[in-house]
């Protein structure tokens, strides 16, 4: 008859190898799952070797189902968005597109069913689909990269990169893709948008001449001032509150514009003038001139004999020689600032 304590070495093992082998069977389950699971390949360039020659790329294509257009580089090396009259493009745009797609990768493979594409936001613009796709070609034209953009997974890893549905054009293989590659599908996010780098505190005064109304002028003794005065104030009449004329004597600072069209084709023989200048004596010149309910903008710089100055002036003249702006809403109204628009009503 065996001792207790053997009985008991006995049972102890015979556990113990029941636990181990259980242990075994749920690795094995485990590792079976992953295998069905799991993507059936490890990640790989979605455009194959497109990093090699991406640094040779001469221009980007975005098709939409409602608009095609071009950034392109000029023999110079500099950009410019085709469909604009050559307007200097967004470089940050071109880079999102040019690099974000030699980076991007094929993570899992998705439906090749064409009937399918739809629930994945991969049908062609050609195809009346909601897809954008984003050609690029080197500088001898020769096509490098051609995909399809579908939906946004909505997930974004730990490196900050980005998940979205994609495909190469011509192929019914589908994809699920992983990097930092954004692209804009409106023409105005492609606009380089830096035409006027002038600083809020450095901003002295603003005159508006507007084309109904009296002119006036806010102004500011110092950069630590944080209000602007009006000058000629009618008798009786008061701000309507205070810093009610910060916004406006600043708006040349916020300068933007949705996008732009040759100054030739705009007719600015009737408009708004405002003039901004700077503590240091640069002159910033804002002509306004409405089409229909859209307001245009030209602009224009002067400055004193100053070497520094001069440059900013430059810097102004250069980028908007040629050009008329169109004013997103908000901004129009910051520079169509009538003065009575600033005042308190006349009490009754």
């Amino acid at each position: 008859m065996a001792a207790p304590n053997e009985n008991r070495r006995r049972n102890l093992g015979i556990l113990g190898g029941a636990t181990l082998l259980i242990t075994i069977l749920a690795g094995v389950a485990l590792n079976q799952r992953a295998r069905d699971t799991g993507p059936s390949f490890d990640p790989q360039p979605l455009v194959p070797g497109l990093a090699d020659v991406v640094n040779n790329i001469g221009e980007v294509t975005v098709e939409t189902r409602e608009d095609v257009f071009h950034a392109r580089r000029t023999e110079e090396g500099d950009w410019i968005v085709v469909e604009r009259n050559n307007f200097p493009a967004n470089i940050a745009m071109v880079r999102s597109a040019a690099v974000g797609m030699s980076e991007l990768q094929a993570v899992e493979s998705r439906t090749a069913q064409p009937e399918l594409f739809g629930r994945l936001g991969l049908i062609a613009p050609e195809d009346d689909g909601e897809a954008i796709r984003v050609i690029l070609r080197d500088r001898e034209g020769e096509t490098i990269g051609d995909i399809l953009i579908g939906s946004n997974q909505g997930i974004v890893d730990p490196e900050g990169l980005n998940r979205f549905y994609a495909r190469r054009t011509g192929e019914n293989q589908t994809w699920l893709a992983r990097g930092s590659m954004t692209v804009q599908p409106e023409i105005s996010e492609w606009l380089d948008k830096n035409v006027i780098d002038i600083e809020r505190d450095n901003i002295r005064s603003t005159r508006f001449t507007p084309l109904e109304g009296p002119s006036f002028t806010l102004t500011r003794e110092t950069e630590e001032d944080s209000d602007y005065a009006i000058d000629a104030i009618p008798a009786g009449r008061e701000l309507s509150y205070p810093g009610v004329t910060f916004g406006p004597a600043t708006a040349i600072s916020n300068f933007t514009f949705a996008d732009v069209r040759l100054v030739s084709e705009i007719d600015f023989s009737d408009a708004t003038e405002i003039v901004s200048e700077t503590f240091d004596g640069v002159q910033i010149i804002v002509r306004i001139a409405q089409e229909g309910d859209t307001s245009w903008a030209s602009l224009a710089a002067l400055a004193s004999g100053e070497v520094e100055q001069q440059q900013q002036a430059d810097y102004v003249n250069l980028a908007g020689h040629g050009w008329a702006f169109e004013l997103p809403e908000f901004a129009a109204q910051s520079f169509l600032t009538t003065r009575d628009s600033l005042l308190a009503p006349l009490a009754e």
